[in-house]
This record gives C-alpha cells, structure tokens and sequence, in this order.
C-alpha cells in the first residue's frame, strides 16, 4: 500500500506549537529481571530455607499504550503517556529444591504492568526516503510503575510447596529510545521506536507464608521478602496524528 500524496510539506507537524495523539504497540522485547527471594527460617539461629538469586527472561506478550505530544520548538516534543505490558516470565536456569532437587524453587506467573511516562523526542535534522518523508529520531523517557503483580509457588523441598501473591512496591525506570519516524499522511506518522529501559529502583514486597497442613503455632508465618530489579529492549510501533 502506497502513502497518499502529501498536500503540505513533510514534517510540517514537528513546528513548535504542534500537538498530536499517539497509539502504540509492542513489537519485541529482550527484556529480563534479576529477582531475590528469601524464604526466613522461625528459628533465627538457622539460615534461610530459600535464598536465591534468580535471573528471568520476561518474553513480551501483549502490549498496548496511548500518549500525547506536544512540539515546544521545531523539532523537539514533550510527551506524556500510558501503557499496559503483558509478560511471560522464564527463570533461567531455576535452582531446584531439595532432597531430588527436580522441582523448581521459585515458578512466577505471568505479570501484567501499567506505566506512566514523561519524556522527550528530538528529530534530528536529516530526511531520508521520497520527499523526505523518513526521518531518524531519539528520546529519553521517565517512567512510573505504580506496582509489579503476580502469583508465585514457592517450594521449600519436596513436599512443601507454598503460593502466594507478589505486589511490588512502586519503582522507576529511566528509557533511552532511538527509531525511525514517516510521514505517512499530511497528519499521520508512523513511528519505530527501540527502547532500553533501566530501573532505577527495585519493586520489592513481604509476605508471610503459612505452611499448609501445620497450625501458625506450631510453625510460625514465614517471612519471604522478594525484590524484582528489571531492565532490557522493548521495542514499538506507533501512529501519531497531528492536529
């Protein structure tokens, strides 16, 4: 399918003053978390049943946002947004729990996150393609995450196994993007957008977990403190329209 003639001169929407609304979906990620899980032992004397650092694969599902622009010279926006991710987490190389150590320790479900972004876009000054149309772009993004969300079976050995819910504190990441932009229409863009994202602070959480089949009093609650640190590319597609 061929773009439509542009009746204006391309990149007439990047003039200062300008306004547009956004829609974007993921393409890719290679995305991953460093996760801590500590599982206390009542007896304060013993080491932890669990202390484990583990590393996870976050395979991107599904992921949808919205946003605004807003031009405050030529070239160079302000924007703002919302978005929803859907991720599958894959532990890699998953400890295993005694005594036959086949079965994993820490086995996370999927997660689902929302996030709210403020940044910037700078269009550099060169225009590639007919008419000029293909234009290079880069950006810097801070995000807020109000909170991480998903269940967890925790397994102690072979005969004790534990679920419980994760909900992560709030955290920030801080994004550097890179990605093409062309002027589809005389008010449409279309965007490729490569992020890579680094948190700047951890999600963490506490929860105490209650042996199944044994009275709290005859073993306490266990403490298990869990923190997700995540980072990685996710990558974009996304349609401005200008008006």
């Amino acid at each position: 399918m061929s773009p439509p003639p542009l009746e204006r001169p391309p990149w007439h929407g990047n003039a200062a003053g300008s306004q547009a609304w956004t829609g974007k979906m993921g393409l890719f990620t290679f995305y991953g978390a460093d996760s801590n899980l500590v599982v206390e032992n009542p007896d304060p004397t013993q080491p932890p049943f669990v202390d484990e650092m583990l590393e996870t694969e976050m395979i991107g599902r599904f992921g949808l946002g919205v946003g605004y622009q807003h031009f405050v010279s030529d070239d160079l926006a302000l924007v703002v947004g919302v978005e929803g991710r859907y991720t599958e987490p894959v532990v890699q190389n998953p400890p295993q729990a005694p005594p036959s150590f086949q079965t994993d320790v820490f086995v996370p479900g999927d997660v689902v996150q929302f996030q709210a972004t403020v940044g910037s876009r700078w269009w550099l000054p060169v225009r590639w393609a007919d008419e000029g149309r293909l234009r290079p772009f880069v950006g810097v993004d801070l995000n807020f995450i109000p909170d991480t969300d998903f269940d967890v079976v925790a397994t102690l050995n072979d005969s004790i196994q534990i679920p419980f819910e994760f909900a992560g504190s709030p955290y920030l990441t801080v994004g550097l993007c890179f990605g093409l932009s062309y002027q589809w229409s005389d008010d449409v863009v279309v965007h490729m957008t490569a992020f890579h994202e680094t948190a700047l602070s951890m999600s963490e959480d506490v929860n105490y977990l209650e042996v199944p089949g044994i009275p709290p009093g005859v073993i306490p609650p266990l403490e298990t403190r869990t923190t997700v640190d995540a980072q990685g590319w996710i990558g974009f597609l996304s349609v401005s329209w200008g008006f």
